[in-house]
């Protein structure tokens, strides 16, 4: 049916084992593509509220059922001593593939190894290639070093940036760059 908004199907079962069993809902996935014009017209003719419920609707049917489950993709990120690096208490981080971040010594003068590898990142297949992308939250100021550790570590070349710093008065990102060209971070 070409009214159906293209859902991205994953039937490889490698990838199935890889992501320690999490399987799809096949009713949401599988429900074929459509033409950028067509993507255009179906989403103007949903409006806004439309857009809304579909989300939900999709997000009710692909979430955990349960809170075993829930505790079993998405422990790490809701260690309490994790909490506070998230942005978003309702942005989860999955453990099958979340970035984990080496060592880090805290202080040249103590030579005090961190232990924590978490930040809110996970890796994301692209088309034929595993692991191509990495999708993370807006930093905080205080996890900017744990951004750019992660993007020194995995040799990140390209960052795309898909929200405004701060929109409608709630700040969505800190500005984890310079101010002018060449000044440092």
């Amino acid at each position: 049916d070409n009214n159906q908004l293209n859902t991205i199907s994953d039937n490889d079962e490698d990838t199935a084992t890889r992501d320690n069993d999490f399987t799809h809902d096949d009713t949401i996935l599988d429900m074929g593509g459509m033409a950028l014009h067509e993507f255009i017209e179906h989403t103007r003719s949903k409006g806004r509220r439309g857009l809304y419920d579909e989300y939900a609707e999709i997000k009710s049917r692909t979430g955990p059922r349960s809170q075993e489950e829930f505790n079993r993709l998405f422990n790490t990120c809701c260690n309490m001593e994790n909490t506070t690096r998230n942005r978003y208490t309702d942005v989860h981080c999955y453990d099958h593939s979340r970035v984990k971040l080496g060592q880090k010594i805290s202080g040249e003068s103590t030579g005090t190894v961190v232990t924590n590898d978490y930040i809110n990142a996970n890796f994301v297949d692209g088309y034929r290639q595993p692991s191509a992308f990495i999708f993370t939250q807006g930093p905080l100021p205080k996890t900017f070093c744990d951004f750019w550790q992660m993007v020194w570590e995995q040799d990140v070349l390209v960052i795309v940036m898909t929200t405004r710093a701060i929109e409608k008065h709630k700040t969505k990102c800190g500005q984890y760059w310079p101010d002018d060209v060449g000044a440092p971070a």
